[in-house]
């Protein structure tokens, strides 16, 4: 707001001070604790130089703000129970068709930054940009250097960088801020159509981020000289790059491990988890897995780094232009496979740069019965009156979840108007079959473009239905097991093994598939994944332990492999033969604090 007279511009500052002195009775609990850890000028701050005490500080003064947000929550259930079954981290997750047993008895809502539902919907709104602009093509991580000069500059000179962690977390946040500059404004390897972060902090307190760029089109790196451009796993010439070969020294040389050094943290059973030292490659080529294999040519250049000599068989992949600005540990890798996308975006669960509208957000009653009066959905921003009266909404037939690319939602007029600016994309949450009504109104969504109204949406080859099932039929979405495989097709994509197992055993039990055998068969690999190229099983064993947890899921059901003609899959081997939840339930019974108390006493 510009103001062009004196008089004006004290009439502003007026209204400022006004609503600043409003606000000024009360502050947060972390607004005041925040303003106990600025960094003042011409002052001496006990509580900034208390070395290992202010970590102390730092953390029981998180937790008691976490326990006041907690408390607030706890004390406002009724709104956040309402709040849950409008669907918007898929309540009914597990197949759970019985309101009264939903979720837990103190519900944390989608608002609280780290929950379950919150951890969800972030994991699935980046798992939409996937869906939308493909896999990603670059995964960076960058650890804070605590050796920053910035650091430095602000430290007193008997001050150590781990007893300053509010220090550390600032000039970091300044240097990811950078960091995105370069990679998304300033374009260094290309338009990026997409990406999301994630910062966490390590044991000993040095944060680092893990970045997901998805490129457009035309910059994939799609080509051996793309990605050489890019990235690098080799030390590079001391004479011509005397700083970059610093940098690699100092920043991205693995080890030494294995049989260098065998007290390393990588090493597992008597290798380096992560792989090193690697082998010499003449030309950068991709594996038959899909990942990249970097060039890493035989120079005969070897560096001694904590007391080894190394070579380039233990480079850290790394672009050398971030190497060199930002003097830190910067690993680069090229996503090649869809296979590990999942893997990576279980950690990386917010900081996308594109808004997710999510739809199809469906208000529940507490009474079954009045959950199927109900039909099982309840637009929040209904779109049908754009689509029957707006020509651009008429012309350009929508489906529901593209409906946010075009318009936007004003909440307080509860309007659509046509989308300016802001890239936006939307997402349907998904059902369980076993919401009954509510699935098929989202199946029903996914297929019909531009709906005018719920009658709209029942009526099919000019008959109006009385149920979203009976179009759903009549539209021919709902065919033999076809509607078992879209459901796990989809939740293929977006969910981890853990969740295709559950989601398999309530099709199982609630949906009652034709041939229970042909659809374990089809997503055994998605259901298996983890135990193979986490746990290393073989794919035999992977199918042992896969159907050890499928029979104890389905048993917490009330049902066993047997019912579904599974059981014969298992082996006679009595280290898989499956025991019945019951008797495991009895071979580890809990034993109370109190027990174990009296036990120490009486010895």
């Amino acid at each position: 707001m510009h103001s062009s007279t004196p008089e004006e511009l004290i009439t502003n500052e007026t209204t400022v001070r006004q609503e600043n002195a409003k606000k000024a009775n009360m502050v947060s609990a972390r607004e005041f604790y925040a303003y106990r850890l600025q960094i003042r000028k011409n002052t001496n701050e006990i509580l900034l130089e208390s070395a290992r005490l202010l970590q102390q500080f730092t953390v029981d003064m998180y937790v008691k703000i976490e326990t006041s947000r907690l408390d607030y929550f706890r004390n406002r259930q009724e709104e956040i129970r309402a709040d849950l079954y409008q669907g918007i981290v898929d309540s009914i997750a597990h197949g759970e068709s019985d309101p009264s047993k939903i979720g837990k008895r103190i519900v944390l809502p989608g608002t609280f930054i780290g929950g379950p539902r919150d951890m969800r919907r972030r994991y699935l709104n980046a798992m939409t940009l996937v869906e939308r602009y493909g896999k990603p093509d670059l995964f960076l991580t960058m650890t804070c250097n605590p050796s920053w000069q910035e650091i430095k500059d602000e430290m007193k000179p008997h001050e150590e960088a781990q007893n300053r962690p509010d220090l550390v977390s600032r000039v970091f946040r300044s240097k990811l801020e950078h960091l995105q500059k370069e990679i998304v404004r300033n374009q260094l390897f290309g338009p990026i159509a997409a990406y999301t972060f994630v910062v966490e902090f390590q044991k000993r307190g040095l944060p680092h981020v893990h970045m997901l760029m998805i490129l457009k089109k035309p910059f994939k790196l799609d080509t051996i000289q793309k990605i050489d451009a890019a990235i690098s796993a080799e030390i590079p010439d001391k004479k011509k790059y005397p700083h970059l070969y610093a940098m690699v020294l100092k920043h991205m040389m693995h080890g030494p491990c294995g049989e260098l050094d065998l007290t390393r943290a990588c090493m597992e059973n008597g290798k380096c988890k992560n792989n090193y030292p690697r082998s010499y490659c003449s030309e950068t080529s991709i594996d038959a897995d899909g990942y990249p294999i970097y060039r890493r040519r035989s120079t005969g250049e070897v560096v001694q780094i904590r007391g080894q000599m190394l070579d380039n068989r233990w480079v850290v992949p790394y672009n050398p232009y971030l190497l060199a600005m930002f003097d830190c540990h910067i690993n680069i890798e090229v996503c090649f496979t869809i296979k590990a996308v999942k893997y990576l975006y279980k950690y990386i669960y917010k900081g996308h740069d594109k808004i997710i509208y999510r739809l199809v957000t469906s208000k529940f009653p507490q009474d079954v019965d009045e959950i199927q009066q109900f039909q099982a959905a309840r637009w929040i921003s209904p779109p049908e009156a754009m689509n029957a009266h707006n020509e651009k909404a008429k012309s350009l037939q929508l489906l529901y979840k593209n409906f946010p690319e075009h318009f936007v939602w004003t909440a307080s007029s509860r309007t659509w108007t046509e989308r300016k600016q802001q890239e936006v994309i939307g997402r349907i949450v998904t059902a369980n079959p076993t919401e009954g009504e509510r699935y098929y109104l989202q199946l029903l969504l996914t297929h019909i473009p531009a709906p005018t109204s719920y009658a709209h949406l029942k009526t099919a080859n000019g008959i109006t239905f009385s149920s979203y099932r009976e179009s759903a039929i009549s539209h021919g979405l709902l065919q033999d097991d076809n509607t078992n495989e879209k459901c796990m097709e989809e939740a293929c994509l977006y969910r981890m093994p853990l969740s295709i197992r559950q989601l398999f055993c309530t099709i199982l039990v609630y949906c009652a598939p034709i041939n229970p055998l042909e659809l374990f068969y089809k997503f055994e690999d998605d259901m298996t994944e983890d135990y193979i190229s986490i746990q290393k099983f073989t794919r035999d064993g992977a199918r042992q332990v896969l159907l050890q947890a499928l029979n104890a899921e389905l048993e917490s059901m009330g049902k066993n492999l047997h019912d579904f003609q599974l059981s014969h899959l298992l082996t006679s081997d009595s280290t898989t033969r499956v025991i019945p939840k019951e008797v495991q339930d009895e071979m580890n019974p809990p034993i109370s604090e109190d027990d174990l108390r009296s036990l120490a006493l009486s010895l």
